[in-house]
């Protein structure tokens, strides 16, 4: 036998090796991505601990609020200093900064400015929105809010419905995990593909190399 082909047998012999191992690693890395897909999905979808369901509704309102100043309030209010919600009988200058004067005649009443002061609620079309309280009072209201909350029971909840092995962790501790969680499923996913880029360098099918890992996996 030359020494030519005991070289190429052995070469054979090598990459096969390797395609063994990267194979194996393949597995291994599709069942750890599995894993933690499924803990992903179990952190999204169980339950929070009663407290902190209550305190997420208190976030729940904050947020609603700060959306409500952004969305409406604050848009409102450039338009009435750009005079824009004025109404027929107020200002003409539409589109334009308010001059001293227009400020001052609309003050002393002199210019009518019922529409201009619909900063709160200024679409007509919905009754009276209970996100501007949480715009303008969450500070205020806050308190008050938690308490009405805290005195409230577990069923009212919907927690006589609920077992103790449906609740995960609580809140802060839960929004880090799925951080965490899903961080290191976008390593293994990085990590697979590196790997199958071996694989194929080596003459691999990645398609059969996906469904094959999948079967061994299984």
């Amino acid at each position: 036998m030359s020494d030519e082909y005991q070289q190429a047998l052995s070469a054979i012999e090598n990459i096969n090796g390797v395609k063994t191992k990267l194979k194996k690693q393949l597995e291994e890395i599709m069942i750890a991505i599995e894993a933690a897909q499924k803990k992903l999905s179990w952190l999204q979808n169980s339950y929070l601990p009663i407290d902190d369901l209550k305190e997420s509704i208190i976030q729940f309102l904050a947020a609603k609020g700060q959306e409500y100043q952004s969305e409406i309030i604050r848009p409102a209010i450039s338009n009435l200093a750009l005079n824009n919600l004025w109404g027929s009988s107020g200002m003409k200058r539409f589109g334009l900064t308010l001059t001293y004067q227009e400020i001052e005649d609309a003050i002393e009443g002199i210019k009518v400015g019922f529409s201009a002061c619909q900063i709160i609620s200024p679409n007509k079309i919905y009754h009276f929105d209970d996100r501007a309280f949480f715009g303008l009072l969450f500070v205020q209201i806050e308190p008050v809010l938690r308490q009405i909350i805290g005195n409230m029971k577990p069923e009212e909840f919907g927690y006589d419905k609920i077992t103790a092995k449906e609740i995960g962790p609580g809140l802060e501790g839960r929004r880090e995990m799925i951080r965490e969680t899903a961080q290191e499923i976008l390593a293994l996913e990085q990590g697979k593909a590196t790997v199958i880029g071996k694989l194929e360098s080596l003459g691999g099918n990645a398609r059969n190399l996906l469904n094959n890992a999948k079967t061994s996996a299984g």
